[in-house]
């Protein structure tokens, strides 16, 4: 029984040695996805990548925000803004075109939704109605209600229709 002890204390004491002599060394976890990041700044010189610039086109003309293709393209925002701009805007006007054009042949095509669509974002139409007040108020504003005797005097009596009338 004293050796099964031994034993497990020993492989424990082993074990704790082993912990001790580890050496800890710090991880980059973009090491492990290959990136091309440049980690020293000071003596380095950036370079437009052709590949780069052809992604960075690609995921605008499909639409995606600016911090999108910027993670997309393991790049930062600002990265991107300066060294493809150029190749971001023109995705985005690609984009636009493709959405303009597509626009254009359903409303050439006679489609009521699209019609009614660029009337509206293009043309400035609304639905709202137009309430216009043509005329005079000839009646004094009072914060007081009245009683039910007294507009039945003041509106429904004949003597007031009379004297409207004179």
């Amino acid at each position: 029984m004293q050796n099964e002890d031994e034993s497990k204390s020993e492989v424990v004491i082993e074990a704790d040695e082993n912990l001790k002599n580890l050496e800890v060394s710090p991880v980059n976890p973009l090491a492990s996805l290959g990136t091309n990041r440049r980690t020293d700044y000071s003596s380095q010189r950036y370079e437009k990548d052709a590949e780069v610039g052809a992604m960075v086109t690609r995921l605008a003309k499909l639409g995606l925000s600016k911090n999108a293709v910027a993670i997309a393209a393991k790049l930062s925002p600002l990265e991107l803004t300066k060294w493809y701009n150029e190749e971001y805007l023109a995705g985005q006007a690609g984009m636009q075109e493709v959405v303009a054009r597509g626009l254009m042949e359903q409303a050439s095509a006679g489609n009521p939704q699209v019609l009614m669509y660029l009337g509206k974002s293009k043309l400035g139409w609304t639905e709202n109605n137009v309430v216009e007040h043509v005329g005079t108020i000839n009646a004094v504003v009072s914060a007081r209600p009245l009683s039910r005797e007294e507009f039945e005097k003041r509106y429904l009596s004949q003597d007031v229709d009379d004297e409207d009338k004179g």
